[in-house]
């Protein structure tokens, strides 16, 4: 869930979906990476999401434009978890 409860995300496969949790409305979803995504956090403060994939990335998502604002490279296998700390 988004820190205003009124978000939520999925994921099914290279996908990640992002819902209005009230009207249950599918508000945006896209590819988010080239494998399985494995792992999904939102952040507390601001409209951004970091996504982990059997790809060996992770990525921080800008959930107001879609874009994807950085790819975390270098895993030596998959990323299967991924966490944001509120004071980062």
């Amino acid at each position: 869930f988004a820190a205003n409860g009124q978000e939520l995300v999925t994921t099914s496969d290279m996908f990640v979906t992002l819902w209005n949790v009230q009207h249950g409305q599918e508000l945006r979803t896209w590819e988010a990476h080239t494998s399985q995504v494995t792992s999904a956090a939102h952040s507390v403060e601001e409209a951004v999401l970091l996504t982990g994939s059997k790809d060996g990335t992770a990525k921080i998502w800008d959930l107001q434009s879609g874009l994807c604002r950085r790819t975390l490279q270098g895993h030596e296998g998959p990323v299967s978890a991924v966490a944001l700390s509120p004071d980062s």
